[in-house]
């Protein structure tokens, strides 16, 4: 019996820790109305770009950039894990390591941190001298109600003159051709031609160092170097000489003539603390539709606060167009989502936004907002309220008519062929399965 009082005592610890902070924190930024200052002094030209669209060009070029440091490499992500391509990466920077560049990974604590603690592979390469492994907001039992505080960011910084920022994780799902089953994603390619003047990458460069100091975020420790930890670099070393083998990755020098020329680019943020949020990266979203009059949003889900929603029906009722495409319940990677899309599409309509289902191969994971023909903003924010009022997220603002025509013609094919398929018909298991979490998800809306 005392057994049983426990264990339901310390369940009901959990599911208080899970739930009641993020209600304190969605009340308390509800008016708050905050956005990022952009300057709109000119930056001096010399950024470049390029959009990584297909996970087989992510993944070739992803180990390019690391290939293309010199002195540090910077590598922050949500879902790194060691499948095939995780195992890429590993050894890409492994690599690195061996050629005297200085290492530093950040990955997200909920998705990594219990796991990286027994992986012989992140401890073969955390045992390199050159590396630095750190875990945001590690999982721990005494201080359970910060579980819900994820760092969601994803991207690679090397040296003073490149990076890719975006919303792939690091494993299968998003990278390469391992897997029939994958989410296709967006990543932007950034080249710097000029890195003394003000740039993005400083920016995502001072971001980094910012969240790299934070008490949360904690170095990982690797215990002893063995015999099996050389041996698990050993064959990582084998991988990368493979991997070189198939993609000439070292050496790679033509950045310009695969990027295009743009207008500029600007870094917007969420604050980065594992608390609470305010909306900023919203707000200054919804600042930047609002100065347009046609917007389309690609978006996995569409999970929205009653704020939300309101910001959405204003911009609407000011004249503004806006478009949205969306994974349909059938294609769906995350059922969570699909179920709160259910729950949740009379208010969507009651917006004044168009959306379209999309029925596909993969399923959608894409985070990108396009205004005018002019404006592109990419990278990990999702049309939901854990991007608005939890995680931490990371978004490219980019300037150029040519780099989002481009874009534009990739939305409208989809959308195309979104609205002209006919709507895949619910398995009897998904529709018992969504029936029920459409029951919860009256009760954890807000986490979603």
């Amino acid at each position: 019996m005392i057994i049983l009082i426990l264990i339901f005592l310390i369940l009901l610890y959990l599911a208080l820790c899970v739930a009641i902070p993020p209600v304190i924190g969605k009340s308390r930024y509800r008016k708050v109305q905050d956005t990022q200052q952009i300057s709109d002094s000119t930056r001096q030209a010399g950024e470049r770009v390029r959009c990584l669209e297909t996970n087989q060009e992510a993944l070739v070029w992803w180990l390019r950039v690391i290939a293309a440091a010199e002195h540090t490499l910077v590598m922050s992500n949500h879902d790194f894990r060691t499948n095939h391509s995780g195992k890429d990466l590993l050894a890409g920077l492994l690599h690195a390591a061996d050629r005297g560049v200085k290492v530093s990974l950040l990955v997200d604590g909920l998705m990594n941190g219990t796991k990286m603690k027994w992986n012989v592979y992140f401890r073969a390469l955390a045992s390199h001298p050159n590396v630095e492994i750190k875990i945001y907001n590690q999982v721990r039992l005494v201080c359970f109600w910060r579980m819900n505080y994820r760092m969601h960011d994803k991207y690679i910084l090397a040296d003073d003159h490149l990076y890719i920022l975006g919303g792939r994780n690091a494993n299968d799902l998003f990278l390469g051709n391992y897997q029939a089953r994958q989410n296709t994603d967006r990543d932007i390619l950034v080249y710097e031609t000029a890195p003394e003047g003000s740039t993005s990458l400083k920016e995502l460069r001072a971001y980094f160092e910012k969240i790299w100091q934070l008490p949360c975020c904690r170095l990982f420790m690797p215990g002893k170097i063995g015999q099996k930890n050389l041996r698990n670099r050993g064959a990582l070393h084998q991988r990368y000489q493979d991997l070189e083998k198939r993609y000439a990755i070292s050496g790679y020098c033509h950045w310009e003539e695969h990027t295009c020329l743009v207008d500029r680019i600007s870094l917007l943020t969420n604050p980065v603390k594992n608390c609470n949020k305010e909306p900023i990266l919203w707000n200054t979203l919804c600042a930047q539709m609002q100065k347009g009059s046609d917007v389309l949003i690609q978006t996995p889900y569409l999970i929205c606060s009653k704020n939300m929603y309101q910001d959405l029906r204003n911009l609407t009722a000011q004249g503004i167009h806006i478009r949205v495409l969306t994974n349909a319940v059938s294609n769906g990677a995350n059922y969570f989502g699909c179920s709160d899309y259910l729950n949740q599409k009379t208010k969507i309509q009651q917006t004044g936004v168009t959306v379209a289902e999309y029925n596909g191969r993969h399923s959608l994971h894409t985070k990108t907002f396009l205004i005018d023909g002019r404006i592109c903003i990419s990278g990990s924010f999702n049309l939901d309220m854990r991007s608005a009022y939890l995680d931490t997220e990371l978004m490219l603002l980019i300037e150029s008519t040519e780099f989002v025509k481009q874009l534009e013609e990739m939305f409208e094919k989809i959308e195309s062929d979104s609205i002209q398929a006919l709507r895949k018909p619910l398995s009897f298991h998904k529709k018992c399965l969504f029936a029920f979490l459409r029951l919860l998800d009256w009760q954890f809306h807000y986490l979603l």
